[in-house]
């Protein structure tokens, strides 16, 4: 009971910790997460990006990433498991050059 009941407690402080660094992302860098967010959106609510928008841009940047690395072993693996050993186009991620 006792292990189950920290489980528990590790998830949400893992949950709080990376909320809270999707929305310290979302302040510090706003105007670039609007840049590079690609999706159809009728009208911006607001100036600040949601937690959910700052969490597309960033899996989009990290997979673009990903393939500009150098072919070492770890991400060669990670490339086939992934991906299922076919290569998407570059052109489908957006610029990763948030600054």
């Amino acid at each position: 009971m006792n292990l189950c009941w920290e489980a528990y407690e590790r998830f949400a402080m893992l949950a709080a910790i990376s909320l809270g660094l999707l929305q310290l992302i979302a302040v510090k860098y706003s105007n670039n997460i609007w840049n590079h967010f690609d999706t159809y959106l009728r009208t911006r609510s607001r100036e600040l990006p949601s937690e959910r928008t700052v969490k597309y841009v960033m899996a989009r940047l990290l997979i673009k990433n990903l393939f500009i690395f150098a072919p070492v072993a770890i991400v060669r693996e990670i490339r086939q498991r992934y991906f299922k050993r076919k290569s998407p186009d570059l052109d489908d991620f957006p610029d990763s050059s948030i600054t």
